[in-house]
């Protein structure tokens, strides 16, 4: 069919046929790679995100204790 459409031999649209889909396979291929990365990078960024919460979480409540009990000293 691509070969009486295009006026080709037919050799040379079965040729263009696999580099196509050759073509398409590389471009699958580099697109799971590309979100593969992604996903590495997304759930890295997860948990550094979760742990400076958590630290800042910590930071927050002493801050808080040693502020409360200054303020109580005070007379």
């Amino acid at each position: 069919m691509i070969a009486t459409r295009a006026g080709v031999a037919p050799a040379d649209a079965q040729k263009r046929v696999d580099e196509v889909i050759a073509r398409e396979k590389a471009a699958i291929a580099s697109a799971k790679l590309a979100a593969e990365a992604a996903r590495k990078y997304t759930a890295t960024a997860a948990i550094f995100t979760g742990l400076s919460l958590l630290i800042g979480a910590f930071i927050a409540c002493i801050a808080a204790a040693y502020g409360g009990r200054w303020r109580d000293e005070q007379v």
